[in-house]
């Protein structure tokens, strides 16, 4: 993933206009593996590489994630199809760049998140509601709420802590069309 951006204005301490070519780029590779452990549970993590350049200072550092999730399944006759629970850690080690004096981290996010399958006919619903724990902010509660019909139309919306989300999808052999919205205001 990288984000590139340049042309920005360069002031000193007064204000004085010193370039309009200041160059800022972020980069983080991600290397990652997941693993099957036994028919209900399975396990993976994610290295990170981050490099942020801004001007002349550039710093470079490595991140890891990991996660669990655990699944159980249910009769084909019962409402419920299945149910899924999953943990993780972003940044179990944070990534830390030191740009100029200080370092500045990526800090730590601890998710815990549960989901639920169920249906009937053509019809599937995918329930969820998460947890996200970042280090210094709030507790964020996610809920999710996916109605598929005959495996080909899905509509989604949501709630991201007070956020509304919305969404939709289409699938036709193997091409599919996902949108997801999400206002980014910030919240007040």
């Amino acid at each position: 993933m990288r984000v590139d951006v340049s042309g920005i204005e360069q002031r000193d301490a007064a204000n004085r206009l010193l370039s309009t070519d200041l160059h800022n780029a972020q980069t983080r590779v991600l290397l990652g593996y997941a693993r099957t452990i036994t028919s209900s549970f399975a396990a993976g993590f994610n290295l990170k590489i981050d490099n942020h350049s801004f001007g002349d200072f550039s710093a470079s550092g490595v991140g890891l994630d990991a996660g669990f999730m655990a699944t159980q399944r249910f009769s084909a006759n019962s409402f419920v199809k299945g149910l899924r629970e999953g943990f993780s850690v972003q940044n179990l080690l944070e990534p830390g760049l030191k740009l100029d004096r200080e370092d500045v981290s990526d800090p730590m996010n601890i998710l815990f998140g549960v989901s639920a399958v169920t249906g009937f006919g053509n019809v599937s619903l995918v329930t969820t509601l998460n947890l996200a724990s970042p280090r210094y902010s709030p507790v964020d509660f996610r809920f999710g709420q996916e109605v598929v019909y005959d495996g080909h139309f899905a509509f989604r919306f949501g709630v991201d802590d007070v956020t509304p989300t919305y969404g939709f999808g289409a699938r036709f052999r193997q091409l599919a069309l996902d949108y997801a919205y999400r206002d980014g205001r910030p919240r007040r």
